[in-house]
């Protein structure tokens, strides 16, 4: 009876491509798990001049959809959290937000919430006082829930236009940090001085194991002046490298021939080619990828896709408190290694752990023990 709940999937649209690709991995775990009636719901819209808002005639429909059956919903990040904050939490129907951080946005809109899915870096003991006081569950996961699955970025690498290349080459994989904001808001940069560095070293690295370079970045990368704090044109479509991204190829061009990297420029509305270079890696199990420890998903994403030897997570001063304590909890289990800045060579130390489990299914089963405790 149970799997007979209605899900209703509330998305962004692409707003906030990770918080979608969270909200689809802990339901796609559920279909996995039987609950097949699962509605997908894009509740923010985007005007002419490039604005997004709440979509409210979805709301309202989503609402009467609430009144008629028991509904299970989830959202996920601060669009998730406004579309939720305007759905009565009426009796027989269930609430769940999952996010990377609890940020004060939450914190104002978390009643009649039934679950809260964050990384256990972000709950400290007044999140756990406040979440006890107002029933809310809360599920800790290590990472974030994605979506992702070794099929698509394999089938992304069989289809990439691939260079001439030796059938033994190995790969190095780098996704180059970028900027992120702290729970308060507060902005840290990811500079390019760090940049060139972080280039040379790998550069020294790929040139010493004779490895192609696979280079890509994010939205985030050089998106702010660090001395000024003003946001950038960058990214766009006819816009050119970041500063950042240039600096780290310099650095990297200082060691490693440049027929030797191949550098995929992030680009809003063109596909990234992570899960391409993803693939690559996965393909090629002598190769190895390197995440900034500022990006909660894709670390997550390649700690359940890769074999935990193949990844190295790198510190860097865009991190807050909530990513270094993910990074604690992920080098703990021994899911990756660390990547740190006096390593000349890999570490030559095998992990000892064959696959990690993923956070999206890990979710989904406390979901389902809510589902057992509420509906009928």
């Amino acid at each position: 009876m149970i799997k007979e709940i209605l899900v209703v999937a509330l998305l962004s649209g692409g707003h906030y491509v990770g918080d979608d690709n969270n909200v689809r991995g802990i339901t796609q775990s559920l279909k996995d798990k039987g609950f097949n009636n699962v509605q997908y719901e894009v509740v923010i819209q985007k005007s002419p001049d490039g604005k997004y808002s709440l979509d409210n005639e979805k709301i309202y429909a989503i609402q009467n959809t609430l009144d008629q059956q028991n509904t299970l919903v989830v959202a996920a990040g601060l669009d998730g959290i406004d579309a939720l904050a305007q759905l009565k939490k009426g009796e027989g129907n269930i609430f769940v937000w999952s996010g990377h951080q609890i940020t004060s946005k939450l914190e104002s809109n978390m009643d009649g919430l039934n679950a809260i899915v964050v990384p256990e870096s972000a709950v400290n003991e007044s999140v756990k006082e406040e979440l006890g006081k107002r029933k809310i569950k809360l599920i800790k996961t290590v990472g974030v829930p994605h979506n992702k699955s070794t099929e698509e970025v394999i089938k992304a690498y069989e289809v990439w236009d691939k260079p001439n290349m030796p059938a033994d080459q190995k790969f190095l994989l780098v996704s180059l940090p970028g900027d992120a904001p702290d729970a308060s808001g507060t902005m840290h940069y990811y500079t390019k001085e760090s940049a060139e560095k972080l280039g040379s070293q790998l550069g020294n690295i790929a040139r010493d194991n004779n490895m192609l370079m696979l280079v890509t970045n994010g939205p985030r990368t050089g998106q702010y002046d660090p001395d000024t704090a003003k946001k950038l044109q960058t990214h766009g479509k006819d816009d050119p490298i970041d500063a950042v991204s240039a600096a780290f190829l310099a650095g990297a061009q200082q060691k490693l021939d440049s027929t030797k990297i191949i550098f995929a420029d992030f680009k809003f509305g063109v596909p990234s080619m992570f899960n391409v270079f993803l693939g690559t890696v996965l393909e090629n199990p002598d190769s190895i990828a390197v995440i900034g420890g500022d990006s909660t998903s894709q670390v997550t994403e390649a700690t359940n896709l890769l074999k935990p030897d193949q990844v190295y997570v790198v510190r860097n001063e865009a991190m807050n408190e909530g990513h270094h304590s993910h990074i604690d909890h992920v080098m703990s289990r021994h899911y990756a290694h660390e990547l740190r800045e006096d390593m000349d060579k890999l570490s030559q130390e095998p992990l000892g752990v064959k696959s990690v489990p993923t956070d999206a299914a890990l979710a989904a089963d406390e979901i389902i023990e809510i589902l057992g405790d509420n509906i009928e």
